[in-house]
């Protein structure tokens, strides 16, 4: 018996076929042709082949079968040549069982007929489900080499064409590889084999097209979970043998997206906590501690008054005065964090603000600094006391970073979100920004840090005075995120870090200089001044007749319009009234200038409080108020204040 392959290079199977059979061959010829040869398979029958073979579709009961069949039809060819020869007579019975064992082989082959229909729909029903599902799913032989590979590998620049008798570990990230090797070659199965674990891939279009490597693939390359079990076939002896592997790779990418999303939240969320709690905690504090102040500056001022410049005891009471203004600072930086801390906003030139800053930290360092800004004045609504405090804060950061010197440099620019990035995603509204960046040469922020460098309390620096107390950046955050602004950091440990700041940008340039000086017509007469410590108010009394005014002192709402009622009625008013905003037990400022107004429509009040970002320091217009004075002041901040107020013609105000 012959096995004779269609393809045989120059010359077909077919060619062959007849070649043999003109020489005189008569042995039985079973023909070989590949998947979907039907029509040739019929010819070959027809040119004398015994019967055929489908390569890749048989096993070895179909081939001892079909060998079987050829041999017995030649039996059958023989005993029929030697029958005529020898008996005419059995000519009749032998075409019978030729003709009933041809009626056998037809009916097998319409049953093989139907077994590979069958077996075509079937693979094209599975192809179809594989190539519908998102997943990778692959298999591979005993050696760990891809035999087949799904559509869905496209999505990530590659195709099941090239991959194939390749290793699928290779797709896998470095980091990862090691790691999942065998389980990307599972050999078990059941309940033992692998489910659920997670790799992250190569895209190959990414690796191609990427110019600084890893730190773009970090953030772009896809997560997978892996499941996969091993395959077995059972010999004639019933021992399992292993034959491969298959498995499949499921993208987890967007869920693990948000869930990063989610941990951003949750951590912004504990931020916001914390910062509430420190702001119940400051915002009460910091009334008492601006009360204490302005008694300590008020009285370090009378005292000044009455010493010649040029003294030692006149440097004392200077030095003095620097230190309190010093602790109003640091009290007003933990207003920053209370619920009420709202800027008072201004429109400024943001060049300003960054070169006080700059003066203020970087000129007293071994440190230098450049700052570019556009010709063009860009101009922010800020409160100026506050932004100053924010770009310290990372001013001295920048200092401490670099202990050995060097250059920070300083720079503004306009930006439009999100037309300037249409490709990153800032937590901004849409709209119009200035940006500053301030970037530093120095240690840089280990990258496990840098999430955290906004947290309360976070600090990489030793606890204690003049140390670490891990607000800075806190505060920091605190200032930028009330002035509808965000702040980023982009570190890179040995490199230095840049700070990117975000604050909503005025449309309209500023006429007026806010810090030209203004003249003022002196206007003496009698002020009433209502605050519930007494300490305090016998300081301010002591200010106002320095300050060549008469005075009237009481310690609350109801006295003060007692007070103001009896002067109206004796046609000797007050020049001006100043009250403090919060009064406990009693009435405050708030509802004593309701009252006032009623009396006297044009009275010139002034509010002042030792929580100077309450909402009515900031709009104190709307309240009544004809000026602010925020604790703790000085003897200057309070004689301006009067002459604003004094000096400006009455109007009401709604």
């Amino acid at each position: 018996i012959c096995f004779l392959d269609y393809r045989l290079g120059a010359h077909t199977g077919l060619e062959i076929l007849k070649q043999v059979f003109s020489i005189g061959f008569d042995a039985p010829i079973i023909f070989l042709t590949g998947y979907g040869d039907y029509a040739t398979d019929v010819q070959a029958m027809k040119s004398g082949a015994s019967d055929y073979l489908i390569k890749g579709e048989f096993d070895g009961a179909l081939l001892e079968r079909v060998i079987r069949y050829s041999l017995s039809r030649d039996r059958l060819k023989r005993d029929l040549k030697k029958a005529y020869d020898e008996l005419e007579t059995r000519v009749e019975e032998r075409t019978r069982q030729l003709a009933e064992a041809n009626n056998e082989l037809l009916k097998e082959n319409n049953i093989r007929s139907a077994v590979e229909k069958e077996l075509k729909e079937s693979k094209r029903l599975l192809d179809g489900i594989i190539s519908a599902v998102p997943d990778i799913v692959y298999r591979l032989d005993e050696n760990g080499k891809v035999t087949f590979l799904s559509e869905a590998v496209k999505e990530y620049g590659y195709s099941p064409e090239e991959l194939n008798g390749g290793f699928l570990s290779d797709l896998v990230h470095p980091e990862d590889r090691k790691r999942i090797y065998y389980h990307i070659r599972e050999r078990r199965t059941g309940v033992r084999s692998t489910k659920g674990v997670e790799l992250k891939l190569l895209r190959k279009d990414l690796n191609e097209s990427t110019q600084d490597g890893d730190s773009l693939l970090l953030n772009k390359e896809p997560v997978f979970l892996l499941s996969a079990r091993g395959l077995y076939e059972t010999d004639e002896l019933g021992t399992r043998i292993f034959i491969g592997s298959q498995g499949i790779l499921r993208d987890i990418t967007p869920l693990k997206q948000e869930e990063e999303a989610r941990r951003k939240l949750q951590m912004q969320l504990r931020r916001a906590e914390k910062l509430k709690t420190i702001g119940l905690l400051s915002g009460g504090m910091a009334h008492d501690y601006n009360n204490l102040l302005t008694a300590v500056l008020g009285n370090i001022n009378l005292a000044q008054t009455g010493v010649e410049t040029g003294r030692k005891i006149h440097s004392y009471l200077v030095a003095a005065e620097a230190a309190t203004l010093q602790a109003a600072a640091l009290t007003r930086k933990f207003i920053t964090f209370s619920e009420g801390g709202s800027p008072v906003k201004r429109e400024q030139n943001i060049s300003h603000v960054l070169k006080k800053a700059c003066e203020s930290i970087v000129s007293a360092s071994p440190l230098n600094y450049e700052l570019s800004f556009p010709e063009e004045q860009l101009t922010v609504e800020i409160d100026e006391n506050q932004m100053v405090v924010a770009i310290e804060g990372i001013l001295q950061n920048a200092v401490e970073a670099m202990p050995e010197g060097g250059v920070i440099e300083v720079k503004t620019e306009k930006f439009a979100y999100p037309d300037d990035t249409p490709d990153i995603l800032l937590a901004l509204k849409i709209g119009k920004y200035v940006k500053v960046s301030i970037r530093d040469h120095g240690c840089g922020i280990p990258k496990e840090s840098l999430p955290h460098i906004f947290d309360p309390y976070f600090t990489t620096k030793e606890m204690g005075p003049r140390k670490g107390l891990g607000m800075g950046l806190s505060i920091v955050h605190s200032i930028i995120e009330k002035h509808g602004g965000n702040i980023f950091a982009e570190s890179e440990v040995g490199k230095g870090t840049t700070f990117e700041i975000y604050i909503p940008a005025k449309i309209q340039v500023r006429e007026s200089d806010p810090h030209a000086a203004h003249s003022f017509s002196i206007s003496k007469g009698k002020i009433l001044v209502m605050d519930d410590e007494r300490l305090l108010r016998i300081v301010v009394g002591s200010m106002l007749k320095k300050l060549g005014y008469e005075v009237k002192l009481t310690k609350d709402g109801s006295e003060a319009l007692a007070s103001y009622e009896d002067a109206l009625n004796e046609k000797k008013g007050f020049e001006a009234v100043l009250l403090d905003l919060t009064v406990p037990g009693g009435m405050g400022g708030k509802e004593t200038i309701r009252k006032l107004k009623k009396m006297d429509p044009n009275v010139k009040a002034i509010v002042s409080s030792g929580y100077s970002h309450d909402a009515i320091m900031k709009e104190y217009a709307k309240f009544g108020f004809r000026g602010v004075l925020p604790k703790p002041f000085d003897m200057k901040q309070l004689k301006k204040a009067l002459l604003n107020v004094t000096s400006t013609p009455p109007r009401d105000v709604p």
